[in-house]
């Protein structure tokens, strides 16, 4: 076969690898070479012999490349190769892919290796070890002998050996165990009264790998110094220290941030704090980095129409350390503050520049925080209009949403459950902080607060102890009743006066 001219990538990929229309040039020169035979998308022929599993824990065993598929062509021009780029989804439609290069030896089969297909996995669907169902095609190109043109085979939307196969992950990296705990000078590094760390979010340890854990460290503690190390559940079990990390600061001006290192000693590395206080530790066992900070029991809502003076302003409050939620009154204007004053310093928490404030079709106001010490500059957070608010913060992923509370019903067995019991509305003061429904008759059983006539936004639990979305409120003695719900209280409350 003759050596043909390359056709531009952009019109090969037009028409698939078929020849352009015939043209004359004025005296054209007589042709002594014959013409070749044109490439074309059904000269390539594309087996999968992968089957429907990919084992890599078994391929890295034997140190093998895992086998796809296998290809015959016909028509190839002269010094070009076939490339194929294996493209994965976790879904069906491919709505979301990641590529993988590709190898191919004499018997023109296509292998992949276990890295690069391990890492394009972990990198965008899951770093989980569970066995999961992949999706699978390739795009094939024909490429020059130097690599510095290739033309995509049949045009973007072609592909290969469309398929699913069950793909087994391989761990390159290190373990990452579902449990961890804190061992330290606090307890005399006694392994049998360590304190479990908690996963911050729910899923596989390897795509949430991040935990905390909440200390109170008292004055004599922070003065010898409270160190402490980390050990995961396995050493937990058998009372040793072996798969122990110690802390590595960051910086000698940055002690409460750094680098998890591999430590099977009690004492050594340990990470120290020196000042007393209620503390997060939280760290990532994925990239093996810790951070120390406080914790802070509630965060005060300093907001522009309401109370300036710390010991009126609303708060939000929290179970977890990370997840704070509460009402706010405000008018246009917000900040969070971490301690019930400012007199001698103290951080904040202000608006994120970087993140767009974004209010959605459910008028569901979203936006981005960032902490500060110059307690008098805080850049304020923003909702469109003046109103009530339930409030929430996450403070590692330093977001926020404000859901709009227009309104505030009771709902019970009482109105058959009735969201839409415009009778039940109760009516609130100047602040929206104190809500009241008087004359309301009440049989003994059960009913919530709930907000703008919709489950989306409910309070309930005990009347000394109201939360959001609690459990159902229990009525012990029928009755005419003046029904309060106070949200000025820490925590907030409820009271039923029988008339």
């Amino acid at each position: 076969m003759k050596k043909i001219s390359f056709i531009a990538a952009a019109a090969l990929a037009i028409a698939g690898f078929t020849s352009c229309d015939e043209y004359t040039l004025p005296n054209p020169p007589a042709q002594s070479n014959p013409a070749e035979a044109v490439f074309a998308a059904s000269d390539l022929e594309v087996t999968n012999i992968a089957g429907d599993a990919i084992n890599l824990v078994s391929a890295l065993e034997a140190n093998e490349q895992p086998e796809l598929i296998q290809f015959t062509v016909n028509n190839l021009p002269l010094d070009r190769t076939v490339k194929f780029v294996m493209q994965i989804s976790d879904t069906e439609d491919f709505a979301k892919t990641a590529q993988v290069s590709t190898n191919i030896n004499e018997q023109n089969i296509v292998r992949v290796s276990v890295y690069d297909l391990e890492n394009a996995y972990a990198d965008n669907f899951s770093r989980s070890l569970d066995p999961a169902t992949i999706y699978i095609r390739y795009e094939a190109y024909i490429v020059n002998a130097t690599g510095s043109e290739s033309v995509r085979v049949g045009g973007p939307d072609t592909y290969f050996a469309v398929s699913s196969a069950t793909l087994t992950p391989v761990l390159l990296g290190h373990v990452i165990e579902e449990t961890y705990y804190l061992v330290g000078s606090f307890n005399n590094w006694q392994i049998s009264s360590a304190i479990p760390f908690t996963q911050t979010n729910e899923g596989n340890q390897y795509d949430e790998p991040d935990f905390h854990v909440n200390v109170q460290v008292t004055p004599d503690q922070a003065e010898a110094g409270y160190q402490w190390k980390i050990i995961p559940g396995s050493a937990y079990a058998a009372g040793n220290w072996e798969g122990a990390y110690g802390a590595v600061a960051a910086s000698e001006t940055e002690p409460l941030n750094g680098n998890l290192v591999e430590s099977a000693e009690p004492e050594s590395n340990a990470g120290t704090i020196a000042e007393p206080g209620s503390y997060q530790i939280k760290v990532n066992m994925y990239k093996l980095t810790y951070s120390v900070g406080l914790a802070y029991d509630y965060l005060w809502i300093k907001a522009n129409g309401y109370y300036g003076a710390f010991n009126r302003m609303l708060r939000l409050s929290t179970k977890n350390y990370i997840d704070y939620v509460g009402v706010m009154r405000a008018n246009h204007t917000f900040s969070l503050y971490c301690q019930g004053s400012s007199a001698v310093g103290g951080v904040a928490y202000g608006n994120n520049a970087d993140v767009e404030t974004v209010t959605g079709e459910d008028g569901i106001t979203k936006g981005g925080m960032s902490l500060t010490t110059e307690m008098g500059n805080v850049d304020n957070m923003n909702v469109p209009d003046y109103g009530f608010y339930l409030l929430r913060a996450n403070l590692n992923k330093l977001e926020w949403s404000a859901a709009p509370i227009n309104s505030i019903s009771l709902v019970g067995e009482f109105n058959g459950w009735n969201t839409a019991d415009e009778a039940a509305t109760m009516s609130h003061n100047n602040y929206w902080t104190v809500w009241t429904l008087n004359d309301v008759v009440l049989p003994a059983g059960e009913f919530k607060f709930c907000a703008n006539h919709d489950w989306a936004i409910s309070f309930g639990g005990a009347l000394d102890n109201i939360e959001e979305n609690g459990s159902n409120i229990a009525v012990s003695e029928a009755g005419t009743y003046d029904v309060v719900l106070d949200f000025t209280t820490i925590p907030y409350s409820a009271t039923l006066t029988k008339k």
